[in-house]
């Protein structure tokens, strides 16, 4: 049976997680490494001040992971501490609030088990009547998925998303289009709303080097590789997925980390992505007979 790198890495990343053992350096190592003693995390070493989104990362990190932060009270004191009374949230404590990092901090409520009916009731007040353009609305429902409250914007949202749809098939230029059009769809998925059948995937949104590029550049990246992925694991489109593995070879590094692109220095962002792109993969691993 032919094995193909990609295969390989994957089997080497997951065999020391499958018999109990640890890597010299896991991703679990670089998360901790950029710890901060005001219980946040960096968002990478060069780094000074914490961020909440760095903090999200490392907490779903330790979840993929199956191991517990031992700081963990000290870790859900900081998101709260970045949480405004308005119902939004900040990247730092006494930071400026946006919708995008209100959506950060509304999950990271919920995967640190302190999302009280308070603070998800005005996240998602605010959520509701402040997304409007298309990365906006994107975000939102990222969080907005599992609540309840995603039945009043479905229809609006969604016109919304096809309408980016229709303008990126036509107004985007070709290294733009995996990106955009596979963040549409899973917004779309996210919605409840079945993706119209002439919008989905085919292989010209695949660079090279075979991962996707991102929005201002033609060199793939990892933010755009997790963007892809998920649309990718969503529609159980096993072959494509793998075919991203070589790409997230090459941004692993020393340190147990992931690079946003080859050769670059370990961020918590791309190791959370690159972590969460493997799962996905191995998740949909044939199963044996």
């Amino acid at each position: 049976m032919k094995t193909t790198p990609g295969g390989i890495f994957l089997c080497l990343f997951l065999i020391p997680m499958l018999v109990g053992l640890e890597p010299k350096k896991s991703v679990q190592d670089y998360a901790l490494s950029l710890e901060n003693p005001d219980g946040g995390f960096l968002s990478e070493k060069a780094k000074e001040k914490t961020s909440l989104r760095a903090t999200l990362g490392a907490i779903r990190i330790s979840q993929m992971e199956k191991k517990s932060l031992s700081s963990l009270k000290a870790h859900q004191k900081f998101i709260l501490s970045c949480w405004k009374e308005s119902g939004e949230f900040a990247d730092t404590p006494g930071g400026k609030p946006d919708l995008i990092t209100t959506v950060v901090g509304l999950m990271a409520c919920k995967d640190a088990n302190i999302l009280e009916e308070k603070v998800r009731k005005s996240g998602v007040l605010y959520l509701i009547e402040n997304a409007k353009n298309f990365e906006e609305v994107r975000m939102a429902c990222a969080f907005l998925a599992q609540e309840k409250e995603i039945a009043q914007v479905r229809e609006a949202w969604s016109g919304l998303v096809l309408n980016h749809l229709r303008q990126t098939k036509t107004q985007a230029k070709p290294h733009q289009l995996g990106r955009e059009m596979a963040g549409a769809l899973v917004t779309l998925l996210r919605l409840g709303v079945a993706p119209p059948m002439e919008y989905g995937f085919t292989g010209s949104w695949r660079q090279q080097d075979g991962g996707f590029a991102s929005a201002n550049s033609t060199q793939s990246d990892m933010d755009t590789v997790y963007r892809v992925g998920r649309f990718l694991h969503m529609t159980q489109n096993q072959t494509e997925l793998r075919k991203t593995l070589p790409f997230i070879e090459k941004c692993a590094n020393a340190d147990g980390g992931f690079g946003p692109a080859p050769g670059k220095p370990s961020t918590m962002g791309a190791t959370y992505q690159a972590r969460i792109v493997l799962l996905w993969t191995h998740s949909l691993q044939p199963k044996s007979k």
